[in-house]
């Protein structure tokens, strides 16, 4: 690779940082988890990897694309030289998820309490970078070595295709039959009133009796 001793200083500095970097062959292969497997402990998907899969022949030298999912997750995407391969940088976060922000996102992917604190944790462990970060200014350095053109970002947005793939709880035995009681006795009573409006009968069925 061209510039490798950039490459390498920048390598570096991801691993000071915190900031996890794939390197993978196009086209992509196979499912790696760029969360550490978050959505999997949450029951969440699909993953980022392959939410993004039809993006890479799409791919530019000198673009970053930049993914922010549900969690508040950031990703990076670029193109290394020879464009037979690509580099994938995170997860991190550019904020803090506030408790408010945790509990919308638990709600929308019908999280338990228990996978809740899991992802509290998880944010405890993710670095965070700020968006007026230097992190930023070097990374555009190095795409703009490596690619021999000025660096740009595209934002790719993945959040339409995440699913909860939370299972949803069947009914109680119980709970069904009890709804199924109710419902044959409403029948019964609209039956009944059918018929005494057919009979000419003023009086009015009793509901329940």
């Amino acid at each position: 690779m061209t510039s490798s001793r950039e490459y390498a200083f920048f390598l570096q500095v991801l691993e000071r940082s915190g900031i996890s970097c794939l390197e993978f062959s196009l086209p992509a292969q196979g499912d790696p988890e760029l969360d550490g497997g978050l959505r999997r402990s949450l029951g969440v998907g699909p993953s980022v990897f392959s939410s993004c899969r039809s993006m890479f022949a799409y791919m530019e030298p000198g673009i970053l694309y930049h993914i922010a999912d549900r969690f508040y997750l950031n990703y990076l995407f670029f193109l290394l030289p020879g464009g037979a391969r690509c580099a994938a940088l995170g997860p991190y976060l550019s904020i803090q998820p506030s408790p408010q922000q945790i509990f919308e996102t638990a709600e929308q992917c019908q999280l338990s309490p228990a996978r809740i604190r899991l992802l509290e944790e998880f944010y405890i462990t993710m670095p965070q970078i700020a968006d007026n970060s230097p992190f930023y200014s070097l990374l555009f350095c190095l795409c703009e070595t490596l690619s021999g053109r000025r660096a740009q970002v595209r934002q790719v947005t993945i959040e339409e295709k995440l699913t909860s793939s939370a299972p949803v709880l069947p009914r109680k035995t119980a709970d069904l039959a009890a709804a199924m009681q109710r419902l044959e006795k409403r029948y019964h009573f609209e039956d009944e009133l059918m018929q005494a409006i057919a009979a000419g009968d003023r009086t009015k069925p009793k509901y329940g009796s």
